[in-house]
């Protein structure tokens, strides 16, 4: 699936930096070698991968970007638990805020909610799998 979903954390309505050492222990379980120079790092969960778009490892999370999903809900499951322990917000391309806790529908901006409709709240990738397929 040629597919962007960024994951980012909010607070108080604006984008902030996220500080989750456990986070970047997901991803380097997850892939072979940590981000290039570039940035980019392909993760990998069971027979599922995507590429990943992060700045550098370890340092504070201004935002996550996977693209090119395959495989499966497994790298749904890896995104799901990325941002369960980062208190993150999905945001797949063209479809709603994926919540992974209900508590961050407050800290969500204005006008991300005017253009992308009402968070979603999903606890796994199956249900973040079937947000981004029902997607136009």
């Amino acid at each position: 699936m040629s597919y962007d979903i960024f994951v980012q954390g909010f607070q108080d309505g604006k984008a902030v930096s996220v500080t989750a050492p456990r986070v970047w222990e997901l991803l380097e379980a997850a892939w072979e070698q940590p981000p290039d120079r570039l940035h980019h790092a392909l993760v990998r969960r069971g027979d599922a991968e995507a590429d990943l778009y992060a700045g550098p490892a370890g340092q504070p999370i201004d935002s996550l970007m996977f693209s090119r999903l395959v495989g499966g809900a497994a790298i749904f499951d890896l995104i799901v638990d990325v941002a369960q322990v980062g208190n993150m917000v999905i945001l797949p391309t063209d479809a709603p805020p994926c919540l992974v806790d209900e508590a961050q529908r407050g800290d969500l901006p204005a006008d991300l909610l005017e253009e992308s409709g009402a968070p979603v709240l999903v606890a796994g990738g199956d249900e973040l799998l079937a947000v981004t397929e029902a997607a136009p």
